[in-house]
Formats: C-alpha cells, structure tokens, sequence
C-alpha cells in the first residue's frame, strides 16, 4: 500500500480512524480514558437546548464502551426532532460504527437540500453503503 495514500485516507476518514484507535485499546484503559469525557458530555446534554457535539461524543463513548444497542437508541433519540445539525452529526456516528441502515433512519424525516453539499454527500455515502 502507498504510504501516502493511507495518510490521505486516514485525514479524509478521521472519525473512523479515531473509532479504531480507541477499539484498539484494552478495555480498563478505554474504560479509564472514554468514563470521563462521557460525563462532561452527558452533563452538557442535560443543559436545555440541542447540544449536537456533546451528543456525538456521548455516542463514541458508547460504542467505546460496547454499549452498541445503546448507542443506536441513543443515536436516534438525538435526531428526533432536532435540527438537521444533530441529525446529520449522528447519522455520521452511525456510519462510522458501521450501521448505513441507521444512518438512513436517521435522516430519513429531514428532505434533502440542493444547497447542502455535505448532507448530499453522507446520503450518497449511505446508499452506496446500503
């Protein structure tokens, strides 16, 4: 594999690479690294309003963790009904963990938009995922 490409691979996919990383470590230490920074995150999400960064941290903190089911529910509960910001931040999460088909669901209730090349580029991410 060329040295270069991978580089460029890893900076264009850093969520996932950063998902492997933290798979990579042993649980005590993940545990150890992932508890507290889901607690700052869970105790900014309990603030009103929609808190879309501390929603897709708490949802790595769960997979980090192997609590996946409870970061699926977690994910979807997120995107009701928020902003299209948050939907398509835990859409995002859900591809990275590898679940194109939630990732759908998702953002399933949000009509895509010419003007948003981003979210046009995830849902064609998705399809070609599913």
């Amino acid at each position: 594999m060329n040295p270069l490409g991978a580089i460029q691979t890893a900076r264009s996919q850093r969520l996932r690479v950063a998902l492997l990383a933290i798979d990579a470590l042993p649980m005590p230490i993940r545990r150890g690294l992932v508890r507290p920074v889901d607690l700052l995150a869970r105790g900014v999400m309990r603030r009103g309003g929609e808190h879309s960064t501390a929603g897709a941290v708490h949802l790595v903190a769960l997979h980090a963790l192997g609590q996946t089911e409870a970061a699926r529910e977690q994910a979807i509960e997120l995107a009701a009904g928020s902003h299209l910001t948050t939907a398509v931040r835990s859409a995002r999460m859900a591809l990275a963990f590898g679940d194109p088909a939630l990732a759908d669901t998702i953002l399933a209730p949000y009509p895509p938009a010419d003007d948003d090349r981003a979210t046009t580029a995830l849902r064609g991410e998705i399809d070609f995922r599913i």
